[in-house]
Parts: structure tokens; sequence; C-alpha cells
């Protein structure tokens, strides 16, 4: 696994990031008795791109595919953030596949 910053060094890499961000409900907790878990997820392809007409060939790095989601959950299902993970990374995989058919 790379930092953005690490996948910037690296020219013409593509890079898959996953993103998931998480944090517990205090006042939700408190009204059910059970820990309940806010969280988003957030998946982006990233590939390098130059500027057609540019003539200083600089390259970025660009998102080309992109997904997310936010949800809650209780601790004892926290899987499904695990599972919901999996289905995105599913989901580029079949896009990806589709758009560069081998």
């Amino acid at each position: 696994m790379l930092t953005i910053d690490e996948a910037k060094e690296l020219p013409r890499r593509p890079v898959l990031s996953v993103t998931l961000l998480a944090s517990k409900n205090e006042a939700l907790t408190k009204v059910f008795g059970e820990s309940i878990y806010a969280f988003t997820i957030q998946i982006d392809f990233k590939q390098t791109a130059t500027l057609y007409h540019s003539t200083d060939n600089k390259v970025f790095l660009v998102t080309t595919w992109s997904n997310s989601a936010v949800g809650m959950t209780t601790k004892r299902n926290v899987r499904t953030i695990r599972e919901a993970i999996g289905d995105y990374v599913d989901k580029f995989i079949n896009d990806y596949l589709a758009a560069n058919p081998r």
C-alpha cells in the first residue's frame, strides 16, 4: 500500500484508493443501548494524465472512477462495513474489465 504522496512519485502507475472513516455515535448509542457507528466509504481509481496541448509535460494524478457510501451499523454488525467495501471493489473490477476488455 502507498500513500497518495508515494503514488505521485511513481509516474504512470494507477492507484485504487479505499478510504474508511468511522466514528461511534454516542447519542444513538445511549438511545439504543448498544454501540452505534457511523461510517463513510470512499473508493477512487486514480490514473496519471497529461494535458493534450501542454508543452511542459506535467503529469497529474486524476480520479477516473469513484464511488462512495455512508451508513450506520452496530458493533456486532461491523462486518457489514467490510462487506460493503468488498462490494464496491467488486463493482470497480467489473467496471474496469468492461471498459478494458482483454
